[in-house]
């Protein structure tokens, strides 16, 4: 039921920031729609010069205003995105040349005389297309010299955001007494919205890896809201429940409608003989672990993600980590990514890859990785966090057992 919830609110997130205009600044606009109307004038201008008899001025006019305001209507209809309006000029573009100059002509509303001579007209007509052309070169070199200025500042707040991501969340590989975590995060954007990271707190080690819906810097700023938050609980090493009590009302009051994370925590007491585990997880995929034997072991839970309901509650459970078992937390950047046929990698061939693998948590980890990059190109961020404990050695595979669930 959780994964439904995830999926619908991911969904509606997405069509939230999906940008509806292609142009942001009106003046732009204008200056675009300008250049437009300079650059394609002449056209009509041309189009009167190769006449033998190109008319008096007002007819000379109109064909010119024609072709440049035709032009600027279709390029509004783009810009604006406002599709429908080449319906209504796609008609006129037809109709205005062939019945509406036609009928002013016949009215004798064209018949004036130009008061100056052919020769002179077309010399007047030849320099004030190529003065509009020149023109509409210029407006368009300063459009992209402005696009070019937005492009370096966007591409060095895109570095700074890539820099911060990877300040705030580096690869893991981390040891405190037998216990050894290790876990890496790569995102499918500049900034990613995957959070992993591990503490040692006065109750044992606590390890977290988060999923904040979306992609991009809005998802990594809430990332790091979470993280700075969770590392400033964790200060206190509240009892898991409460520790994702308190991030869900954080989200829920300082996020948009729409906006949540899953989240998978454990707090690991122990050594070299077992380690007791708590877990606790927020609508996030199960907490897998491979037993020395190879058996498959699953952690679940049915609450709802964070930043959803402030008036959720979470549970916690509990189980064992002995020498030869690994842990392993993941988000679904890794199940949902999809080969060439639109197929997804799946929990099933994820709990397969688990089994497979080599012995360690570090191995563990690669194994994941390696069969989503085999599998096809990733469309999310994907992160792994695995356990284990120093010492530790693997038996022979078996199938899966039935998974814990929380009390």
């Amino acid at each position: 039921m959780h994964r439904l919830v995830v999926s619908i609110a991911r969904t509606l997130d997405l069509k939230r920031d999906r940008p509806r205009e292609r142009w942001a600044d009106e003046g732009e606009r204008r200056l675009v729609l300008a250049g437009v109307f300079c650059t394609f004038m002449p056209m009509g201008l041309m189009g009167a010069m190769i006449q033998e008899n190109p008319g008096n001025w007002t007819a000379v006019g109109l064909i010119a205003g024609f072709s440049g305001v035709s032009s600027v209507c279709w390029a509004a209809s783009f810009i604006y995105n406002v599709r429908w309006l080449t319906l209504i000029i796609a008609p006129l573009q037809f109709l205005i040349p062939f019945a509406g100059f036609p009928r002013l002509a016949a009215s004798g509303w064209l018949d004036r005389s130009p008061g100056t001579s052919v020769a002179s007209m077309k010399i007047i007509m030849l320099v004030a297309a190529i003065l509009s052309m020149v023109l509409g070169y210029i407006i368009a070199m300063r459009v992209a010299r402005h696009h070019e200025r937005r492009s370096n500042q966007a591409k060095a707040e895109l570095d700074l955001a890539s820099e911060i991501h990877r300040t705030l969340v580096p690869n893991l590989s981390f040891e405190s007494g037998s216990i050894r975590i290790v876990g890496n995060s790569v995102a499918s954007n500049t900034m990613g919205g995957d959070l992993i990271d591990a503490v040692v707190g006065p109750n044992g080690v606590d390890a977290l890896l988060v999923d904040v819906a979306g992609h991009g810097v809005g998802a990594g700023i809430v990332m790091g809201m979470v993280k700075s938050t969770t590392r400033t609980l964790l200060r206190e090493s509240p009892p898991l429940p409460k520790l994702l009590s308190e991030l869900n009302i954080m989200l829920t009051e300082l996020t948009r409608p729409g906006m949540f994370a899953t989240m998978s925590c454990v707090r690991l007491k122990g050594a070299r003989s077992g380690a007791t585990v708590e877990f606790a997880l927020a609508g996030h995929l199960p907490i897998f672990i491979r037993r020395h034997d190879g058996t498959i072991e699953e952690c679940t839970n049915d609450s709802l993600p964070l930043g959803v309901d402030p008036n959720e509650s979470f549970r916690h459970g509990t189980t064992q980590l002995r020498p030869g078992d690994v842990l392993v937390m993941l988000t679904d950047g890794l199940v949902e990514v999809q080969d060439a046929r639109g197929r997804e990698l799946g929990l099933a061939t994820i709990r397969r890859v688990i089994a497979g693998a080599g012995k360690s948590a570090a191995e563990v980890r690669a194994a994941l990785f390696s069969a989503a990059r085999t599998h096809g190109a990733a469309i999310d961020d994907q992160s792994v966090l695995a356990i284990d404990l120093e010492g530790g050695t693997l038996g022979a595979l078996a199938e899966p057992t039935m998974p814990h669930t929380l009390r």
